[in-house]
């Protein structure tokens, strides 16, 4: 719950964009932003990354090959749901202009995937990662509609790809 939760300084979020400022002035980078791209779970932590902190300077993220999702539904209980989490619903119009690109392999679809967690809240979005990439972009897109806000991110499915990241 958000009483439970660590002090905001102690996320791993809150670690990029000192990193985005160091690695500029160690390099003489002039850039405003950054991407940033996760892949299993990674692609949790990045997608997540745009929910916690969309005043962050990323320009584009990609979610790729996700385990599974926050849905941005605050109706679910948080990590599944942003229910009882610092997400506050009103965000959620930022949240959604943001380029976000939801990315999967087309056969990324084995259900007893090895690290894939299963349990009654989660498998609701599905028993593989391809299912779980869908209902979570899917569901994103009618909380979007439902709330009148701009629904800027994508879904990309690579063909006959399984759990792959030299694919991707």
């Amino acid at each position: 719950s958000a009483a439970t939760l660590n002090d905001e300084g102690e996320w791993a979020f809150s670690l990029m964009e000192p990193l985005f400022d160091y690695v500029k002035r160690a390099t003489a980078n002039a850039s405003t932003s950054y991407h940033v791209f996760g892949f299993s779970a990674g692609g949790q932590f990045a997608h997540r990354f745009v929910f916690f902190k969309p005043n962050a300077r990323f320009d584009k993220v990609v979610a790729a090959s996700s385990g599974w999702y926050t849905i941005p539904d605050d109706q679910i209980d948080f990590p599944y749901g942003i229910k009882e989490s610092p997400i506050l619903a009103s965000s959620l119009p930022a949240i959604f202009g943001k380029q976000l690109t939801v990315l999967i392999g087309s056969a990324d679809n084995d259900p007893n995937a090895a690290g894939l967690r299963t349990n009654s809240i989660v498998d609701v979005q599905g028993d593989n990662r391809l299912a779980r990439a869908n209902y979570f972009y899917n569901q994103s897109n009618s909380i979007s509609t439902s709330i009148g806000a701009t629904y800027n991110w994508q879904f990309v499915s690579l063909p006959n790809i399984s759990h792959d990241f030299s694919a991707t």
